[in-house]
């Protein structure tokens, strides 16, 4: 999902219909932002990534994974695809199977004495540039509906209409416990007759 969707979505819910007709437009190239429109369009990202930072710290963080080469035993943070923001795992695979690896986390680097790893980690969200931008979260159990949610609440907490925020708010903590859950459950194998 895009997050010009997300955006689109949002505006909708929030009750501006041309705004958001105007944001799926522009995706589809029908049509283009004035100048005014685009400083509105920054706040909104701004508002998404606030959302999806949220998210990310405190309900379901995301995780990657990525192949290193350590030099010297040692693989600096800076050097990561994304910004790391807590390792999860090290592991190297050994005939086919994958096995943990011992390593030690230093406030500038990783330690491990294996050449070659796959490190797991959670990662910080970066802000989004455009609205063509693919959502952190496509293909997971958060869906657009709750993120778009989750910006509505914070474009009526910006706009000082707190009954408003106070009721997106909750609306969008529910949606977004109840996707969480979802993950969470598992099914449990029917028993037989012993």
């Amino acid at each position: 999902m895009k997050i010009g969707e997300i955006l689109s979505l949002a505006t909708f819910m929030a009750g501006n219909n041309e705004f958001s007709k105007k944001i799926t437009d522009v995706l589809n190239g029908v049509d283009y932002f004035t100048a005014e429109e685009d400083d509105e369009v920054k706040k909104l990202l701004n508002y998404y990534y606030l959302t999806v930072t949220e998210i990310n710290d405190s309900y379901l963080p995301l995780l990657y994974k990525e192949a290193v080469t350590f030099s010297d035993n040692k693989f600096y943070y800076k050097d990561f695809s994304k910004i790391p923001l807590e390792i999860k795992k090290v592991e190297k695979s050994l005939y086919g199977s994958v096995i943990p690896v011992k390593h030690k986390i230093y406030p500038t680097y990783l330690y491990c004495e294996e050449p070659n790893c796959s490190v797991t980690y959670n990662y910080r969200v970066t802000m989004p540039s455009s609205i063509e931008d693919e959502c952190v979260y496509s293909g997971s159990v958060i869906t657009d509906r709750v993120i778009a949610e989750g910006v509505v609440s914070v474009i009526f907490n910006n706009l000082a209409m707190y009954q408003e925020y106070v009721l997106w708010r909750e609306k969008y903590e529910s949606s977004l416990k109840s996707c969480i859950l979802k993950r969470k459950t598992q099914k449990i194998k029917a028993r037989g007759w012993y």
